[in-house]
């Protein structure tokens, strides 16, 4: 199960991760 806080910061860390590989 995963928490949604934790879904949050890895979909930050994804979005952060993509605007840096743009």
């Amino acid at each position: 199960v995963v928490d949604v806080p934790d879904f949050i910061v890895w979909l930050e860390e994804a979005v952060s991760d993509l605007h840096r590989a743009l």
